[in-house]
C-alpha cells in the first residue's frame, strides 16, 4: 500500500498495466494459507490433547503455570488460524472480482476492435476513431449527421464502460489490500509482538512500539463522492476519489465546511510542494528514505501552518487506521510527521523556504526515522542516504501504542 492523503493524489490504473497483471499468484495465496490454517489447527488440536493429558501425572504450581500459558499460546493459534483462513477467503473473493472485471474490459475491447468506426483505445480507457470526422463526412455524404451521431454514441458508450471498470478494479484492488490488513489486525497481541524484527537500539525500540495507532473503527472507502466531489471539481477539475477511513473523511469534511474546497486545493498543492521539495533534496533516496522523511516532516510542517497543529495531527493519523502499513513504515511515518508539527510550531514566523532548511537540519541532525538497509527503522544521521530498502508490502501489524 502506498502513502496516501486525501484525495486527488492516486493515479487512475491504465489498460496495459492490468491486462498486464497475473492473479494465479494471489489465487496461489489464497490456497496457502488455507492449507497452512488447516495445519495450525491441527497441531492445536493434537497440543490440547497431550496438555489434558499431563494432569495425570504432573500435578504442581509449576504444573498449573505452564499449562495456563499452553491455553493461551492454544487461544493464539486459534486466532491466528481464523485470520489465515479470512485471509485466503479475501484473497479469493478480490482475484475472482477482479478476473471478472478485466474479462468485461477484454468483451468490450474486443467490440472496438469489431467497430465499423475504426475505433481503438488509449492506455487511459478514451475510444477514438482512427479517422477523422471530416474523413467520415466526405465519405458518407448526405447521410453524415446520423451516422457520426451513432459513431460519437458508441465512442461514448464504450469509453463509459471501460473507464468504469478499470475505476472497480482499481477499489477492488485497494479495497483488497485494505481487507487484508483489517484480517491481520485479528491477530493477538503476542503474536504481533512476537513476529515483528526489533533492533538493538532501545530508543529505536521505543519509537516502534509508540508510534503505532489503532485500525479504523470501520473498512475504508472511495472519497469524495456526489455533491462534494462536484464542488471541488468546480475548483480542480481532476480531483480524483481514493481510498479513505472514516476518520480521515470526518477530517476531510472539516476541512472542506470550514475552507470550501479551496482548501482541499491548498492540502494538494502543499502536498506537492512536500513531494517538489523531498525529490530535491534527496533525489536518490525518496522512497521509505530520507526524502520520504522530509517529505511527511515539511508537508506536516506546511499543513500546522495553514489548518493548525490539531486538525494536522488527527488527520495525518486518521490515514494510518488502515491497517494497511507495515509497523516500521507507520513508525517511520507517524513519528516524522510528529517532527513536523513540532517544528512548525517551534517557528512559526519561518517561510516556506525557511523551513525547508529548518527539516532539512533536522534530518542531517538526526531528528527523523528512515528506513535501514533491511526495511527497519533507524535514525536519520545513522543511515546512509541511498540505502534505505522498503519492509514488506504487507506485514503483521503492532497493537496500537497511543499514536
Amino acid at each position: 500500500m502506498t502513502d496516501a492523503y486525501g484525495g486527488g493524489y492516486v493515479d487512475a490504473y491504465s489498460l496495459p498495466q492490468i491486462l498486464g497483471w497475473n492473479l494465479d499468484g494471489a489465487e496461489e495465496i489464497g490456497r496457502k494459507f488455507r492449507s497452512k490454517s488447516e495445519g495450525i489447527e491441527d497441531v492445536i488440536t493434537g497440543a490440547g490433547k497431550s496438555i489434558d493429558r499431563s494432569y495425570e501425572y504432573w500435578n504442581s504450581p509449576a504444573a498449573e503455570t505452564a499449562r495456563d500459558r499452553a491455553a493461551d499460546n492454544r487461544s493464539d493459534g486459534v486466532r491466528t488460524a481464523v485470520v489465515m483462513e479470512s485471509v485466503s477467503a479475501v484473497a479469493d473473493r478480490y482475484a475472482s472480482n477482479m478476473r471478472s472485471e478485466i474479462a468485461y474490459i477484454k468483451d468490450k475491447l474486443s467490440e472496438v476492435e469489431e467497430s465499423e468506426y475504426q475505433l481503438f483505445v488509449e492506455p487511459d480507457g478514451g475510444v477514438h476513431s482512427r479517422r477523422s470526422n471530416a474523413d467520415w463526412i466526405a465519405e458518407w455524404g448526405v447521410l453524415a449527421a446520423p451516422k457520426l451521431a451513432a459513431k460519437e454514441a458508441e465512442e461514448f458508450f464504450l469509453q463509459n464502460e471501460i473507464r468504469k471498470a478499470l475505476t472497480r478494479i482499481q477499489e477492488l484492488d485497494k479495497e483488497g489490500a485494505e481487507q487484508v490488513a483489517r484480517c491481520l489486525e485479528g491477530l493477538s497481541d503476542a503474536v504481533k509482538v512476537g513476529v515483528t524484527a526489533v533492533s538493538t537500539d532501545p530508543s529505536l525500540n521505543e519509537v516502534l512500539f509508540e508510534y503505532q495507532t489503532a485500525p479504523s473503527g470501520a473498512g475504508a472507502s472511495l472519497w469524495p463522492s456526489g455533491e462534494v466531489l462536484n464542488a471541488i471539481r468546480l475548483v480542480s477539475p481532476s480531483y480524483q476519489p481514493t481510498l479513505m477511513t472514516p476518520e480521515e473523511v470526518k477530517m476531510m469534511m472539516l476541512l472542506f465546511h470550514e475552507h470550501g474546497p479551496v482548501g482541499l486545493v491548498d492540502l494538494n498543492r502543499m502536498k506537492g510542494a512536500a513531494e517538489s521539495a523531498a525529490q530535491e533534496q534527496f533525489p536518490e533516496s525518496t522512497a521509505d528514505g530520507h526524502g520520504d522523511a522530509f517529505r511527511h516532516t515539511y508537508w506536516n510542517a506546511l499543513m500546522t501552518r495553514e489548518f493548525g497543529s490539531d486538525w494536522t495531527a488527527d488527520f495525518a493519523t486518521a490515514h494510518e487506521g488502515t491497517g494497511a502499513n507495515p509497523p516500521h513504515r507507520e513508525a517511520m511515518d507517524l513519528y516524522n510527521n510528529e517532527l513536523g508539527r513540532r517544528l512548525a510550531l517551534e517557528h512559526p514566523d519561518a517561510t516556506p523556504e525557511e523551513m525547508q532548511q529548518i527539516v532539512l537540519d533536522a534530518i542531517t541532525g538526526g531528528e527523523a526515522i528512515v528506513m535501514d538497509g533491511f526495511g527497519h527503522i533507524g535514525w536519520s544521521d545513522q543511515v546512509p542516504v541511498g540505502a534505505s530498502q522498503p519492509p514488506s508490502s504487507i506485514d503483521v501489524p503492532l497493537p496500537s501504542g497511543g499514536k
